[in-house]
């Protein structure tokens, strides 16, 4: 695959076509991050409140961060992939970020930080699954 466009569609055809199952966007969000941290997720992909007591207690204890505004606190997930694209450079410099994932300053420079680019384009995407 070398479109990063449609990296996900390629992942989701193929998994989808070996009938692989798949977890909630919540779920998987705590597994991984690109876009949207796991709390930010069920603003786009509501769940009914049973559905999100369940998936919550999965998320119970795991290292969090404050969001921008510090309106939310969000589950840092177990990988990240190209989390500089979408978020500020002071949230993945802070030091829960950093505690959770120490080899993250090897791997990320201040210059691949994408976030003034995407951040107006982001801002549409809100709403996509209600």
């Amino acid at each position: 695959v070398f479109d990063p466009v449609k990296e996900g569609y390629y992942f989701a055809t193929v998994l989808h076509g070996i009938g692989a199952p798949l977890p909630s966007a919540y779920t998987a969000s705590l597994f991984s991050a690109e876009v949207f941290w796991s709390d930010q997720v069920l603003d786009v992909y509501p769940r009914t409140s049973e559905e999100l007591l369940l998936e919550k207690s999965i998320s119970d204890g795991r290292p969090t961060i404050s969001s921008v505004d510090d309106e939310m606190e969000m589950v840092i997930p177990n990988a990240v992939h190209k989390v500089w694209w979408y978020h500020p450079e002071e949230m993945l410099r802070s030091e829960a970020i950093t505690s959770s994932c120490p080899l993250l300053p090897f791997i990320y420079k201040s210059s691949m930080n994408r976030y003034e680019e995407f951040s107006k384009e982001r801002e549409s995407w809100i709403g996509i699954g209600t």
